[in-house]
């Protein structure tokens, strides 16, 4: 039976006398024309929370590294290459990246597990391939963003005047 005959038929009877399928299709059918709304709300939402968790690690790493300016500004007088200057911070910042997604995974499993025992239906929609991808994702822009951060921390006290160190 194909699914539109299903669901005109199920649109001429009355809801008293509906399967639970054909209600269920009903309301699958009623929310199609805003899932592209949810889609888009979301999206924007995920782009705002991702900026924001951005600019909170860049200011943690910024006032990590600004206790250690001194040091940045030693290493430079003795002649370090920038990169090597820069190499332990960005190793130490992405660990804690890494560590920090780790933790983030294990909130998401805790809370995807409570759901699933309320909610028996979220088991059917979430795959393990689709909370993977979430896992990985999260660890992945952990790295990012602290490794992103961490770089340019550490080339603004890389470039300063040594003069300007004792006023930042």
């Amino acid at each position: 039976v194909p699914l539109k005959a299903v669901y005109e038929s199920a649109k001429a009877t009355p809801k008293e006398q509906l399967s639970s399928d054909a209600m269920g299709l009903i309301s699958v059918a009623a929310m199609t024309p805003y899932k592209y709304v949810a889609t888009a709300i979301l999206l924007i939402l995920s782009v705002v929370l991702l900026f924001i968790s951005f600019t909170l690690i860049s200011n943690t790493i910024r006032l990590s590294i600004y206790a250690k300016r001194f040091l940045i500004h030693t290493m430079n007088l003795v002649g370090a290459v920038d990169a090597f200057i820069r190499k332990p911070f960005v190793k130490e910042h992405m660990i804690m990246g890494i560590i920090a997604g780790l933790l983030a995974d294990g909130i998401i499993l805790g809370i995807l597990y409570y759901f699933g025992m309320e909610y028996a239906d979220l088991r059917s929609i979430l795959t393990v391939n689709d909370i993977t991808l979430l896992f990985g994702t999260v660890i992945v822009l952990g790295i990012i963003i602290t490794g992103t951060a961490t770089v340019v921390s550490v080339n603004h006290y890389l470039k300063m005047d040594p003069d300007s160190l004792y006023y930042v």
